[in-house]
């Protein structure tokens, strides 16, 4: 039995045939059949293949009765197939070499994977570019290693911003057996375009793994000699060819129905997205002017008028981009200025209830255009002077046409940011950036870039231009926080400043440090590199001989900066045209002479980065040389201002797609939390998961300032993996800093003032779930989310603990609540752990300015909880008290909880017996208190999470100190008198437990009783 079948589908193509199955008959590796099926061909196809099934007996035919599509023709071809393997060879395409199935026979033993794909040469043909063959290949042959079970579908269909590997069924061998059932399963009906995606679509889905050898260029694909071309389309042949796109994708959908799968589901969504916005694109690039028109008509009709407007708004959105991206600006008469006015039109057909669904995408394109006419605004007024600010993430940026941000490894990176230059357009050393760091920037600049000054700054480093000298670190830096307006006026980050500090200098760099100023021992630069334990002592060595080697002039100062005292840092610097460019002359071939003459294979990721750190050395080693031998240079230093936040602040947390949503009704949940309470954050989430309806996709937000990347990759993969649910994490700080937030409680941090930022956060949800992070979840909070709240602010379950205390005569008390509070009612007085927010009313009623300056109130006991019960008095749905049961924390419920109303304290007993929520409110919690209660409720949670030995390790060291807390409670609340004394029941109710008055009573007796 052969090793590969190869089916080859056929229809017309009498003239390329030959060349397909010559490829195969000249193989070196024999073991292989092939089988050609003819889809009713009008041409002389037939006796072509005929001709060579007659010589050789290996290749068989199929004469379709009608001509019915390449879907059923691959279909029928792989029915007859006897092999271990197929392969899908197009009529118009060819094996690469005579070696192509002795290359994959090699690759399948010892590992016989269900799919292996390979690579492919793509040869542009019948007018397409080579520039988009060359880009063709590039994609089809990224590497993806091996892939498991739904990852492989989920790696080629799964809804994200770049299309991570093909779809193609060409270049990819399938078991025979894989590939009939698969197969079996699909639709019957003729699908003409796009079948490739449905096809693999419902392969993949059934397969095991998939292992990648792209490496092996096996299949030569001739692009453009089949329907994938450039030509121009009439409306019909447009209209047609979309028809057949979307057929595919409601094949796609009808086999993800049968299948029950919810990844699958998000793939095939995904798919959609993909496939509309293929039609889209021949729309737009393929469709001429006079069909335009008709066309769109048809594409409105067939997507449906939400999809085309997003689609619209995308042509707007990638367009000003482009623009953006290229630091260059449209002009007037600019085509996206008509695809400007397609996608406002479009918005009329669009329903009202789907209007959402177009805004973020339209949102974004108002931005860059808004970004466009900012930069036409200020065009040409200091074009003399370029500052490029290196970043390799999204950061805040300052207002400024100097200032320009350039992403730093854009060759490599899965995403392009839209709002800054990037180092990999034109002459560029982007795909080294791993090792030069900033330097890519520097280099893209020197080669493409004419000014008539050049300066470098990174996304947290900037130059002060101001005239102000500010404080520094003991580094030598000043530090701040965020990059914002008054940063921009503080440290003269705006151009007219920035203009004045540079103008008349040839050079201007960051002050030069005395090393001897510095913390430890590392008063020389060659000690300062020693004590970087990553770095190599030998790189060094050899950068300086090589140096020497290439410019024996500069040894003498090679010396002296390495063994001196003074340094300046950072690689920035702003020079003039004449200067910049005679030092990177100098400084590049230095670079890449040290790159070559060293083997980087055991080097860590900072070691990489050696050609980055031996820049800043070179630096003042060609700043000292030209200084020694007379440059004259009008030079000047300034201050180097640290932002500790550079990232991009948001003022709203992202939706998730409706790909990702899987159709399924959401439930916006949020907490708060910081990096302390990861853990503890993790198990709340994840006991809500647990027991949640799996009918409802968890759109879950986290309100934070300092969670790490590594917790967040933790809890998004540990809470996200196999469950209908989302976590982002939003950085609140830029929302806050104008506040000064404190509580009264030790116990209780700032993020309890968080949720009054939900309402602005969130805007795209009228309804939000919030949830204190010390608390797990037993019941199914989809229950809890469909409470009724009308015109209510919100709803919440009453305050068990603190309306005991209101009925404690002598405790303050209900004066606070009358008096501080206002409340109306003070029993009305409610628990904030858990709340339904309605907040679609209150983003009407109440700012999140006026809740924050509620916050400043110092007389407030419960800081945020007083707030919400003062602001939304009368306006509260009553929770279940189930859903919000505080546990018995320091023995709440005698000290406290039984002197409440007779009717709420019998709603706690009973909702006790039967908690939906368990809240450890107060400082006892069960990471931190041996024998706490319901603590084994707790750790059958956390026991789960990645962190239970955090958790274990947090008991043993808080919970020896709880217990000596605990013994000392134990102590103060002795009884001064028995239990049975006479005294006792007259000083109970003039002395109640939690008053003032029996704490200054209680230690009076203890003194005495110490003083016997």
């Amino acid at each position: 039995m052969a090793l590969f079948s190869i089916v080859i589908p056929a229809y017309n193509n009498s003239e390329l045939i030959g060349f397909c199955l010559d490829s195969i008959l000249k193989q070196s590796y024999s073991e292989w059949e092939a089988i050609v099926v003819d889809d009713c061909s009008t041409d002389d196809m037939q006796s072509v293949i005929k001709s060579y099934a007659d010589k050789n007996a290996q290749i068989k035919t199929i004469r379709q009765p009608e001509n019915r599509g390449l879907h059923l023709a691959r279909k029928a071809g792989t029915e007859c197939a006897s092999g271990d393997y197929v392969m899908y060879l197009d009529a118009d395409d060819t094996l690469a070499d005579e070696s192509t199935l002795e290359k994959l026979a090699s690759a399948l033993s010892g590992q016989m994977p269900d799919i292996l794909r390979f690579g492919l040469i793509a040869e542009a043909v019948d007018g397409t570019s080579s520039d988009a063959a060359k880009g063709f290949a590039e994609w089809s042959n990224a590497d993806t290693k091996t892939l498991e079970g739904c990852q492989i579908s989920r790696t080629v269909f799964a809804s994200n911003e770049n299309w991570r590997a093909p779809w193609h069924m060409t270049h990819r061998l399938f078991k025979t057996e894989l590939a009939k059932n698969a197969f079996a399963q699909m639709t019957n009906r003729p699908l003409r375009r796009a079948e490739d995606a449905y096809e693999f679509l419902v392969v993949s889905s059934l397969a095991t793994n998939e292992i990648a050898r792209c490496d092996i260029l096996g299949y030569r694909y001739r692009m453009g000699s089949g329907v994938t071309n450039s030509k121009t389309l009439s409306a019909s042949k447009f209209l047609a060819e979309s028809a057949s796109k979307k057929a595919c994708y409601e094949a796609a959908f009808e086999y993800a129905k049968s299948f029950h799968a919810r990844n699958l589901y998000e793939c095939v969504c995904g798919l959609q997205q993909k496939l509309i916005e293929s039609i889209a694109n021949d729309l737009n690039e393929r469709v001429s002017g006079a069909e335009r028109a008709e066309a769109e008509a048809g594409f409105d009709e067939l997507v449906g008028h939400t999809a085309a407007a997003k689609e619209y708004w995308r042509f707007v959105r990638d367009r000003s981009w482009r623009y953006l991206a290229n630091d260059n600006l449209p002009n007037e008469e600019d085509e996206l200025y008509d695809l400007l006015e397609t996608a406002e039109s479009s918005l009329a057909s669009v329903p009202h209830n789907e209007v959402n669904e177009v805004l973020p995408i339209r949102q974004l394109a108002e931005q860059y255009l808004a970004e466009i006419d900012h930069r036409r605004s200020r065009s040409n007024v200091h074009d003399n002077i370029r500052i490029y600010v290196s970043t390799h993430k999204q950061v805040d940026s300052f207002d400024s046409s100097i200032l320009r941000l350039v992403q730093v490894g854009a060759e490599q990176s899965s995403h392009r940011f839209w709002d800054t230059l990037h180092d990999d357009v034109g002459d560029s050393i982007s795909h080294l950036n791993q090792q030069y760091c900033e330097l890519t920037a520097q280099y893209w600049a020197w080669k493409n870039i004419d000014a008539e000054y050049y300066g470098f700054c990174h996304y947290r480093r900037y130059f002060n231009f101001s005239d102000t000298r500010y404080n520094e670190n003991v580094w030598g830096e000043v530090v701040d926080d965020f990059i914002d307006d008054q940063a921009q006026q503080k440290y003269g980050l705006d151009d007219e400043s920035i203009a004045r500090a540079v103008e008349g200098y040839d050079i201007i760099t960051t002050d030069f440090k005395d090393l001897r100023k510095a913390p430890g021992n590392r008063n020389t630069p060659v000690k300062q590199w020693q004590a970087a334990d990553q770095l190599h002592d030998e790189d060094l060595a050899s950068m300086i001989a090589i140096l020497i080697d290439k410019h024996p002039d500069y040894e003498q100062d090679a010396i002296e900066f390495l063994n001196g005292n003074l340094s300046c840092f950072c690689n920035m610097y702003i020079m003039r045209k004449q200067l910049f460019f005679d030092y990177c002359n100098w400084l590049f071939p230095l670079l890449n002479d040290f790159v070559e003459s060293i083997d980087t294979s055991t080097y860590n990721n900072e070691a990489l980065r050696t050609p980055g750190h031996l820049a800043e050395r070179l630096f003042n080693i060609y700043y000292m040389h030209q200084q020694r031998c007379g440059a004259n240079w009008k030079a000047k230093t300034l201050q180097c201002v640290h932002f500790t936040n550079p990232e991009k602040t948001t003022k709203t947390a992202s939706k998730p797609t409706a790909a990702t949503m899987c159709g399924m009704p959401v439930i916006p949940v949020v907490l708060a939390a910081d990096d302390n309470y990861a853990p503890m954050l993790t198990t709340t989430i994840h006991s809500m998961l647990e027991n949640a309806s799996k009918d409802y996709f968890y759109d879950i937000t986290v309100l934070t300032t300092d969670i790490s990347a590594s917790n967040q990759q933790i809890m998004q993969s540990f809470l996200t993996q196999g469950r209908a649910a989302s976590i982002q994490f939003f950085n609140v700080w830029s929302l806050l800093k104008s506040y000064e937030l404190t509580t009264n409680n030790p116990h209780i941090g700032v993020e309890t003032y968080y949720r009054f930022l939900i309402q602005d956060v969130l805007p795209h949800y009228n309804k939000v779930l919030y949830l204190d992070s010390d608390l797990i979840v037993r019941g199914d909070v989809s229950e809890l989310y469909a409470i009724g709240l009308g015109n209510n602010m919100l709803a919440a379950a009453t305050d068990v603990d603190y309306l005991g205390i209101l009925n404690l005569s002598n405790s303050g008390r209900m004066d606070y609540t009358k008096n501080v509070l206002q409340l109306n009612d003070p029993y009305q007085y409610f628990q904030a752990g858990v709340l339904v927010l309605n907040t679609a009313v209150l983003r009407e009623e109440v700012s999140v300015s006026e809740w924050l300056e509620r916050a400043q109130d110092k007389r407030l006991i419960f800081n945020d909880q007083d707030i919400l019960n003062m602001r939304c008095q009368g306006r509260v749905a009553k929770l279940d008290m189930h859903w919000n049961v505080m546990h018995n924390g320091w023995d709440r419920i005698n000290i406290a909880c039984k002197f409440a109303p007779a009717s709420v304290f019998e709603e706690y007993l009973t909702a006790r017996n039967n908690e939906k929520v368990i809240h450890y409110a107060g400082s006892e919690k069960p990471w931190n208190t041996f024998g706490c209660d319901r603590a084994s409720e707790y750790w059958r949670y956390a026991r789960e999470t990645p962190y239970y030995e955090e958790l274990v390790a947090k008991l043993a060291i808080d919970g020896e100190e709880g217990l000596r807390e605990e013994r000392l409670r134990r102590l103060r609340e002795q009884p001064l008198i028995g239990d049975e004394s006479p005294i006792r029941k007259l000083a109970d109710p003039l002395m109640p437990y939690g008053s003032r008055r029996r704490e200054i009573v209680r230690n009076i007796a203890l003194r005495v009783k110490k003083n016997h």
